[in-house]
C-alpha cells in the first residue's frame, strides 16, 4: 500500500491511496476463504463451493467490504504521517472505482485541518464601550406596552372604532365560519381588515385577500381567496390604572407607588442598555482579534457550517428571490465570524493555559438551565452522560473564561451616544451567536 498525502495549502490535504493489483487479489481471496465456510450454494456442501463459484455469486459483496477496508487502512496510515488528520474539520466523501480484476485500487481524500494559528497580538486592546441613555419618552413607551399587555377587553354597543379588537366568524369558499379574534391595534391585522372600522356586530364583510408567508396568524399565513367575515362581537382594550389594585394584582407589595414602578421600569431599560453597551464591547473586542490575527478558514468546512445553519434555521423555499441572496451574504458572515472567533479564543486559551474547573462547568451549565427554564438537574444528567455534548458545553465555557481574561487586560473607555445613534443599535456579536447556536444544540 503507497500513502502520498498532497497538502493543498495550509489546512487542505488531499490523501491519495494505491494498493496493488497483486495486494488486491490476495485480500479478495483471503476474504473468500475466511468466510467460505459460512456460504452455503445449491448443489455443493456447505464449505466446498470453489472460489470462482463463491466469487460469481457474491463477489460484489465481498469488494465493497474490501473497498471499505483498504479505506480505513489508507485513513490509518495518512494518520500515522499527519496526526492532525485524526481530528479533521471536514472530509470529503472518497473517491475510488470500484475494485476491478488485474488493476489496483486507487482512493482519493479530501479533508481540511484546522488552521494552526500563530497569534500576534490578542491583549491590551484599546475598547470604546458605548453609554446608551434612557430618555423619559422611552420610559413612557415602556410603561404603556406593560399596561397594553395586562388590559382588559370589555366588549362594546357601537361601531367598531380603531385599535378595537374584533371577534368574527371567517371563511373562505367552502369552510365552515371559524372564530378568530383580529387585533385592530396591530398594523399587519389593521392592513389587511380596516374595511371593519365603522361596522357593527352582526355585519357581514367580504373581501379578496391575500396573506404573507409571515402573516401573525397562522391560520392565514400564505393564503389568498375570497373571505366572508361576520362580526360577532366588538372590544375595547381598557387599560389598568396605576393603583393600589393594580400593584396587588402583579404581586407588590404594599405601598408601593406609581413613582416606584416607573423607577423600576427605568432601571429595567438601564440595565438592557448597559447589557447592550456590554455586548457591543464584546463586538468590538472580537473585530480586533480578527484583525490582529489572520486566519485562513478551510473552505468547504465553513460551507458545511453554512449548509448546517441554513436547513436548521431558515426555510428557504419561502423566502423571496429578491432577498434570498442577501440573507445568504448574512448567513455567509455570521458564520465566518462565528469560526474565527472559536479558531482564535482556542488558540489563545491554549496559549495562557485556561482550563475551566469541573465545578465551572457544573454551574454554567445549571445557569443556562435556568436561563431556558428548564429542569437543572435534568440538564445536568443529560450533558454528563453524553462526554460529546459535555465536551461542546465545556468548550463553550472556556471561551467565555478567555473572553473575561482578555478583557481583564484591555483599556475600556465609555463614550456618551445618542439613543438614534448606529452605535446604539448593535447586531448580535459573534460572541452571542455563538452561545445561541450551542445553545440550540445543547436542546436538541
Amino acid at each position: 500500500m503507497n500513502v502520498i498525502l498532497n497538502r493543498l495549502d495550509a489546512v487542505s490535504i488531499v490523501v491519495k491511496g494505491e494498493i496493488s493489483n497483486e495486494e488486491v487479489s490476495r485480500k479478495l481471496d483471503e476474504m473468500v476463504s475466511k468466510n467460505a465456510g459460512k456460504i452455503s450454494i445449491p448443489g455443493f456442501r456447505p464449505g466446498k463451493a470453489p472460489k470462482s463459484v463463491i466469487i460469481a455469486r457474491y463477489g460484489d459483496a465481498f469488494k465493497n467490504d474490501l473497498t471499505m477496508d483498504f479505506i480505513r487502512e489508507v485513513v490509518e496510515e495518512a494518520i500515522k504521517q499527519e496526526p492532525a488528520l485524526e481530528k479533521p474539520l471536514f472530509m470529503d466523501e472518497p473517491k475510488f472505482e470500484p475494485i476491478s480484476d488485474g488493476k489496483p485500487f486507487n482512493v482519493e481524500i479530501y479533508v481540511e485541518l484546522k488552521p494552526k494559528i500563530e497569534l500576534q497580538k490578542y491583549k491590551d486592546f484599546e475598547l470604546k464601550r458605548p453609554l446608551i441613555p434612557v430618555p423619559d419618552e422611552e420610559v413612557d413607551d415602556m410603561i404603556e406596552e406593560f399596561l397594553l399587555r395586562n388590559a382588559t377587553l370589555e366588549p362594546q354597543e357601537r361601531p367598531v372604532q380603531e385599535n378595537d379588537y374584533v371577534e368574527v366568524k371567517v371563511s373562505a369558499g367552502n369552510e365552515e365560519p371559524a372564530p378568530m379574534l383580529i387585533p385592530l391595534d396591530d398594523p399587519e391585522f389593521l392592513n389587511h381588515f380596516g374595511d371593519l372600522i365603522g361596522k357593527s356586530m352582526g355585519d357581514m364583510l367580504e373581501k379578496d385577500m391575500a396573506f404573507p408567508d409571515s402573516f401573525p396568524d397562522r391560520r392565514l399565513q400564505g393564503r389568498k381567496g375570497h373571505f366572508v367575515l361576520e362580526i360577532t362581537n366588538v372590544f375595547k382594550q381598557i387599560k389598568p390604572e396605576l393603583n393600589a389594585e393594580f400593584f396587588k394584582k402583579i404581586g407588590k407589595q404594599d405601598g408601593y407607588s406609581a413613582e416606584d414602578f416607573r423607577k423600576e421600569v427605568a432601571d429595567y431599560a438601564r440595565a438592557q442598555k448597559a447589557q447592550t453597551s456590554n455586548d457591543m464591547v464584546f463586538e468590538r473586542l472580537i473585530d480586533a482579534l480578527i484583525e490582529a490575527n489572520p486566519v485562513q478558514i478551510p473552505p468547504k468546512f465553513q460551507q458545511q457550517q453554512v449548509d448546517e445553519y441554513i436547513e436548521e434555521n431558515l426555510n428557504v423555499s419561502k423566502i423571496p428571490q429578491d432577498e434570498l441572496q442577501n440573507i445568504m451574504n448574512e448567513v455567509n458572515e455570521k458564520i465566518r465570524r462565528r469560526i474565527l472567533y472559536q479558531f482564535i479564543v482556542d488558540a489563545i486559551a491554549d496559549a495562557e493555559s485556561i482550563e475551566p474547573s469541573e465545578q465551572d462547568v457544573l454551574d454554567s451549565m445549571r445557569n443556562w438551565a435556568y436561563s431556558m427554564r428548564l429542569n437543572p438537574d435534568e440538564v445536568q444528567k443529560t450533558f454528563t452522560e453524553d462526554p460529546q455534548r459535555y465536551e461542546d458545553f465545556k468548550s463553550t465555557v472556556r471561551r467565555e473564561k478567555t473572553i473575561e481574561f482578555l478583557l481583564s487586560t484591555c483599556k475600556i473607555l465609555d463614550e456618551m451616544v445618542s439613543e438614534k445613534s448606529d452605535t446604539a443599535t448593535p447586531e448580535n456579536t459573534a460572541e452571542s451567536e455563538v452561545n445561541n447556536d450551542e445553545s440550540e444544540l445543547q436542546t436538541s
